[in-house]
C-alpha cells in the first residue's frame, strides 16, 4: 500500500521494487493499493515518482478516488484509469466510497460493482 511505501527507507524500497519485479517475472501477481498520506511523505514530487515505480511493478491496482485526487490533482476518472494503465497496470479498481466502484481491465469495457 502507499503507507507501506512511505514507512520504508529509499534503499528499502529499492529492494522492494526488485523483488516485486522478480516475483511478477515469475508468474506472481502483485496488487496495490493507492491509500495516499502527505503526512508521511516529504513531497508530493516524490510520491509521486515512488507511486509511478510501484505501479510499473503492479498487475491490480486499487485506486480511492480521493487520494488519487490529493496526490495528482482533480481529474477526470476516465484520465486517473488511463494513467494507470499507461503505467503498465492490467487491472484498475477505482473506489468511491459509497459509490460503485469501476473496474478497467485493459483491453475490455468498464465495469461498475455496486459497493454493497
Amino acid at each position: 500500500s502507499g503507507i507501506s511505501l512511505a514507512i520504508l527507507s529509499p534503499a528499502s524500497r529499492d529492494k522492494l521494487f526488485t523483488l516485486l519485479r522478480e516475483y511478477r517475472a515469475n508468474g506472481g501477481k502483485v496488487i496495490f493499493d493507492n491509500n495516499y498520506r502527505p503526512r508521511l511523505w516529504a513531497s508530493q514530487a516524490e510520491t509521486q515518482q515512488v507511486y509511478q515505480e510501484m505501479l510499473a511493478c503492479t498487475d491490480i491496482a486499487f485506486l480511492t478516488l480521493d487520494d488519487e485526487d490529493a496526490l495528482w490533482g482533480e481529474k477526470p476518472v476516465a484520465e486517473v484509469i488511463a494513467r494507470t494503465h499507461a503505467a503498465g497496470v492490467e487491472e484498475v479498481v477505482v473506489k468511491r466510497g459509497a459509490d460503485a466502484c469501476l473496474v478497467s481491465v485493459s483491453g475490455q469495457p468498464l465495469r461498475e460493482v455496486p459497493a454493497v
